[in-house]
């Protein structure tokens, strides 16, 4: 697979340029919708593969996670070096897509529901191997260096929100986010933190629930 000659063909993508100014820094969402490079350029056929799988496959995540790591070692000081954070940028890319589309517009819930379940746990399992961080003992609050815990205790955090709103569905769906990944991450998380953080929370989320459908 990563034989000389197929190299540049899986790896390569599209670099992103240093801006010169604060002020010329756009967001990788914004260029995106604004049509000025796919996502997917900016992680190589490779890693959109590796992804697009964790994201739509449920039965071989771990095997995703561990190819990830491994192509990451194996073309280290290669010119093509970094594949895991970029497969990890372009998973919560997708992450954050299907989030924005569900809040603004309500569709494709189940399916995008499906893929975000999907690519937390691809993102959760990276955490276990030491791919990215899975916890520390401060939540870092700056939502670019969360780690997969903080990222779970930020969603616990949006549902609590939504509830306020009188959200129920968007707070119910993000509960259920959080505890379909929260058996990916008991492994590396103190279980003190999880009750803290996430189930207590959750419990209050789900006193007032009741089921729409008659039995």
């Amino acid at each position: 697979l990563c034989s000389e000659d197929k190299l540049e063909m899986l790896f390569k993508y599209q670099q992103q340029m240093q801006p010169a100014k604060e002020e010329e820094v756009a967001s990788t969402t914004f260029q995106a919708q604004a049509g000025l490079f796919k996502p997917e350029d900016r992680v190589g056929k490779l890693g959109h593969i590796i992804v697009s799988c964790a994201a739509g496959l449920p039965l071989q995540t771990p095997c995703y996670a561990a190819l990830t790591l491994a192509v990451h070692e194996h073309i280290k000081g290669s010119p093509w070096e970094g594949f895991a954070p970029r497969c990890v940028g372009y998973a919560m890319h997708h992450i954050s897509r299907d989030i924005d589309e569900i809040l603004s517009a309500g569709k494709n819930i189940t399916h995008g529901f499906c893929r975000i379940k999907l690519l937390l746990r691809y993102v959760a399992i990276l955490g276990k191997i030491g791919v990215v961080q899975g916890y520390q003992n401060e939540q870092a609050a700056d939502p670019n260096k969360l780690t997969v815990f903080g990222l779970l205790s930020m969603l616990v955090e949006a549902a609590k929100a939504a509830q306020q709103r009188n959200a129920s569905v968007v707070a119910y769906l993000f509960a259920n986010l959080v505890l379909s990944t929260l058996p990916h991450v008991m492994e590396y998380v103190p279980q003190d933190s999880i009750d803290e953080w996430i189930l207590k929370p959750i419990e209050t989320l789900f006193q007032g629930y009741k089921s729409a459908f008659t039995p």
